[in-house]
């Protein structure tokens, strides 16, 4: 008997409804247009979809820093004419695609250096790493990665160092001269003072021209701080002000977390779908005289009362920079784990150890595969690398290392505040035959909202009987998916499933799906 390919479409209720039965229709395939008929032979029970189980799939972010201070990790040639410029967008590129092949997710990339910027800022002059003459390039280089990181389905976050300005030679003097009460020095470097409001509405400034102008997909705050041995920082004139009623460590725990709420609520007002985040220091408070002796904590040392960040919600996740080993790594990052309950937790890890110090001193891969184990195991929200260099071909074994850890797919964590801007549910999932090919669609209650992203799931019953689940496609941008031959090739039956994802990497409830079935 000549085998067809039969349809058997799924539009199924909520999973609160899953005792339901319903039946369902099928359809030919050499006729879409006729008219949907049932054949109570072919008659099933069916449920609504469940999202199949995929063991490889993890949820977590993959990311790494992309330094761009002296051109570290990127630009290294110079755009002065049309071919440099074309070459120093190529780096780029090829550090684009390296990442996407070994697994990576998203890009942190450095926008605010010490007080100037990779794009043409209203408010701070640009970053003189793009040509020899240190003049602007010929093309908007924040645009360019913000787009190159989409195209390859690469998150791309705003990385911005915020209080340190520079030493003498690094500093805009013109900048520190006109606004004397801003700026603070410090073991000879410039930093802004955190206690003036001033300083926290022009930082806030700064993040909303971002987002006003770029579709980066979060404002990442580096060296949100006080600065090391920060009891000799002369902020006393700044207290005396302002300070009234508090302690010294009270008061500047306040002022970086005031800097936090400006930020929050000025960034969700222009656009709530952008995520915020910042990167403190390693180890957050001090866990005692049972612990390895551990120095300075992102608490008590530099004043950055992340638990109280937490409470308030302040932030979509942050990412410790954890550049050390053992005994204090390990005990850390359980605390960082324990004490937040709504900041998603990503590990930053330091490959820059590979090179850094004496031979004898120098990490080994292994110190840096052995964290990347523990995060996992412990079902930490992902890892960050700092930096891109260190995890390039120049270090070729470290570079492989990470790639068979990321061999299997990654979706993004899933961040809490995203469950307040939850999407409908995709529905009318069919598989259309268009010539020789094949296509999955689905439809939307709410209009094309480019934010929102399809995830398509399949579990597959082959002619031996076996069944595989995989994730088929993920980042869709479309309401409609070219079914590779392959997938359908050999199959007794297949199952199709879609989610809609918002920019928190939060997913809609199983709902509709639809199943083909060879007969």
């Amino acid at each position: 008997m000549k085998r067809e390919l039969f349809i058997i479409l799924i539009s199924g209720m909520l999973l609160g409804g899953c005792g339901t039965k319903r039946r369902a229709t099928t359809v030919r395939e050499q006729s879409y247009t006729e008219k949907t008929q049932s054949v109570k032979k072919d008659t099933i029970e069916i449920k609504p979809w469940v999202k199949p189980y995929v063991a490889d799939v993890r949820h977590e972010m993959r990311g790494v820093w992309l330094t761009t201070v002296y051109g570290l990790d990127w630009p290294r040639a110079k755009a002065d004419s049309y071919k440099g410029q074309k070459v120093q967008q190529e780096e780029l590129l090829l550090i684009l695609d390296r990442l996407r092949d070994d697994g990576f997710n998203t890009v942190f990339l450095q926008v605010r250096l010490r007080g100037n910027m990779i794009f043409a800022s209203e408010y701070e002059p640009w970053a003189n790493i793009f040509t020899r003459s240190g003049q602007p390039p010929q093309y908007d280089p924040l645009a360019f990665v913000v787009d190159a990181c989409h195209r390859r389905g690469l998150a791309c976050h705003a990385w911005l160092v915020t209080y340190p300005m520079g030493n003498n030679t690094e500093v805009n003097r013109s900048f520190r001269t006109s606004k004397p009460d801003w700026f603070v020095k410090h073991i000879n470097e410039w930093y802004l003072d955190p206690g003036a409001p001033e300083v926290r509405t022009y930082l806030t400034k700064l993040c909303a021209e971002i987002v006003e102008k770029y579709p980066v997909d979060g404002i990442h705050l580096d060296y949100i701080r006080y600065p090391d041995h920060a009891k000799s920082f002369n902020d006393r004139k700044t207290f005396n002000r302002y300070g009234k009623g508090k302690s010294l460590a009270e008061w500047r725990r306040n002022n970086i977390t005031e800097l936090l709420r400006e930020v929050k609520k000025t960034i969700e007002e222009i656009n709530p779908y952008v995520q915020l985040s910042a990167a403190p220091l390693g180890k957050l408070k001090h866990l005692g005289a049972k612990v390895t002796p551990h120095g300075w904590t992102a608490y008590e040392s530099v004043y950055q009362d992340v638990e109280q960040w937490d409470r308030e919600k302040l932030l979509d996740f942050v990412v410790p920079m954890m550049y050390y080993k053992d005994d204090l790594f390990e005990p850390f990052l359980l605390d960082w784990q324990r004490s937040l309950k709504h900041t998603a937790v990503i590990a930053g890890l330091g490959p820059y150890r590979l090179s850094e110090g004496s031979k004898a001193m120098r990490w080994k891969e292994e110190d840096i595969l052995c964290q990347m184990d523990f995060v996992k195991n412990v079902r930490v929200d992902g890892v960050c690398f700092f930096r891109d260099e260190f995890i390039s071909n120049r270090y070729s074994q470290m570079r492989e290392s990470i790639r068979k850890e990321f061999r299997t797919q990654a979706l993004l964590p899933e961040l809490s505040r995203g469950k307040n801007y939850l999407p409908t549910t995709p529905f009318d999932v069919k598989l259309e035959h268009r010539g020789a090919e094949y296509y999955l669609s689905w439809q939307m209650k709410e209009p094309i909202d480019k934010r929102i992203k399809y995830r398509v799931w399949v579990s597959i019953k082959d002619e031996k009987g076996d069944t595989a689940n995989r994730l088929l496609a993920d980042g869709v941008s479309d309401l409609s998916f070219k079914v590779p031959s392959s997938v359908l090739a050999s199959v007794e039956r297949i199952e199709f499933g879609v989610e809609a994802v918002n920019s928190f990497g939060v997913a809609t409830p199983c709902e509709h799906g639809a199943h083909y079935m060879k007969q």
